[in-house]
């Protein structure tokens, strides 16, 4: 009894940390702006031209509003010939959010301009200690309420950074001196030269949050903020360990090949239809093992009826004994009882590829370029779509665990003894874990419409080899019957 408590309060814990976390609100993990037109002035600044924007970490970008944020001018901290320049840092910061990092403060984004007002050496700029202004230019992926704007670098994560179309996402201005003179000069088409040959030099990052890679144009510097969202691995040899090596990469490679033209519903449908079937023979041996287990249920039970309330140490070994001579009987392996684990990671392998193998920089994330199936949206979750996906994988899994757990006709009338309290009480937990998982499920189909699709294809898949299964045990119970008969006669 206290057993069965721990497992229910422990699976109604899972249900609840999943619906809170299906619930919760998107987190704000970074601050970005765009440089102004004009980052270089003699110290009147028009700030009308610079977006600020927040970061998500779901990936969702939004526009600040100009009343919700703040900015004032610091002098820079490190050598004095940038403070005698003029150069100066304008911090910007989120009057609504606190920084992720630190609660007592609120988050801050910093870009850096120059006042020639408050320069006290006009030939402060050296080509050393000049650097580069980024100004952000928005993009738009997507259509209706799931829109997504992806700016420069931001992204989702993998090992590209869209190095060859960083001029169509940003623009990249280097400040220096040029005679007595300080100006901005556009480098963005150099700077994209430079950053498609250094394809390797940036570090891979797989964790949410915000990161500032360094880049070069000839002397000067500038860091880049990098807005990594998501978490997820790309399918790739870079960061590969042995379980992607047997399983993610093999699957991985199925769904690409049958997604004809890049569809990914297609190669969703027929890789899950091709795995299940190539696990079919651990299937068959599971269910096997479970009809044999419920053809042996009623020699089980006179034995437990038998040795009931002797507790002693010979009544108890004698009783294992008769049980061992049952399973022998009924040719059950004790080995087979371990088969359904053997299903686990190909389940698994095929989860973390469905979610996986869009990430960007994977081996197959730009060869899968039409997300969208029957006017679904595959690449999102949480929309008014995704109710739909999630109502037929609740509905798929309750029927494939009905006509599983439903006994057969042929088997309806084996059990003799009426089950006891441990048994009874078993049978509810079960139960109840079957109702536990099935709205887990449910929670976790709504928040992925690509997961969705993949259960709702591997329930009626499954549904189907239960229907194929069930009717070879009824034909070998019936061979078996006249095999019995003929040998009494």
């Amino acid at each position: 009894m206290k057993k069965r408590f721990l497992m229910i309060f422990a699976l109604l814990a899972l249900l609840v940390l999943g619906l809170s976390g299906c619930a919760k609100k998107p987190k704000v993990i970074a601050l970005i702006a765009s440089a102004p037109d004009e980052v270089v002035t003699d110290g009147t600044f028009n700030f009308k031209t610079m977006k600020v924007f927040r970061i998500y970490d779901t990936g969702q970008v939004e526009q600040v509003k100009d009343g919700d944020y703040a900015f004032e001018l610091k002098r820079p901290e490190g050598a004095a010939s940038r403070v005698e320049a003029g150069i100066r840092n304008l911090v910007i910061t989120d009057m609504v959010y606190k920084d992720p990092n630190d609660k007592n403060k609120n988050i801050q984004t910093t870009i850096q301009v120059v006042d020639r007002s408050q320069a006290t050496d006009p030939n402060g700029i050296r080509e050393g200690d000049s650097f580069l202004a980024f100004q952000f230019n928005e993009v738009i992926v997507g259509e209706g309420k799931q829109a997504v704007k992806t700016y420069a670098f931001t992204h989702k994560l993998g090992y590209s950074f869209y190095k060859d179309e960083i001029s169509k996402y940003m623009k990249v201005f280097k400040v220096t001196n040029v005679g007595n003179q300080t100006v901005q000069l556009d480098v963005t088409k150099e700077v994209a030269e430079s950053l498609k040959k250094r394809a390797d030099d940036f570090e891979i990052r797989y964790k949410t949050g915000r990161f500032d890679e360094l880049i070069t144009h000839g002397t000067a510097k500038g860091l880049v903020p990098v807005i990594a969202v998501g978490g997820e691995k790309p399918i790739h040899a870079k960061s590969a360990n042995w379980f992607d090596y047997l399983l993610v990469i093999p699957v991985g490679f199925i769904m690409q090949l049958f997604s004809f033209g890049g569809i990914y519903g297609l190669g969703i449908i027929f890789a899950t239809i091709i795995i299940r079937t190539l696990a079919w023979p651990i299937y068959a041996k599971t269910n096997q093992m479970s009809t044999k287990m419920a053809e042996a249920q009623p020699d089980l039970q006179r034995i437990q009826a038998k040795y009931r309330g002797r507790t002693d140490k010979a009544s108890q070994q004698q009783m294992q004994m008769e049980t061992m001579q049952i399973y022998k009987k009924h040719k059950i392996g004790m080995g087979s009882m371990f088969l359904p684990f053997l299903q686990m990671p190909i389940f698994i392998a095929m989860y973390q590829t469905v979610t996986r193998i869009l990430v960007p920089g994977g081996y197959w994330a730009a060869k899968i370029s039409n997300t969208k199936f029957l006017g679904i949206e595959l690449s999102i979750g949480s929309h008014w779509t995704s109710y739909i996906l999630a109502g037929l994988v609740g509905a798929t899994m309750i029927l494939l665990t009905w006509v599983s757990q439903r006994k057969p006709k042929h088997l309806k009338n084996t059990t003799q003894h009426k089950q006891d309290d441990q048994a009874q009480q078993t049978a509810k937990t079960m139960k109840i874990v079957s109702y536990v998982m099935i709205v887990m499920m449910v929670i976790f189909a709504f928040r992925s419409n690509a997961l969705a699709l993949y259960w709702i294809v591997g329930n009626l898949f499954s549904l189907g080899q239960s229907l194929i299964h069930k009717e070879i045990s009824k034909r070998q119970h019936e061979k078996k019957q006249e095999d019995t008969l003929g040998g009494i006669l």
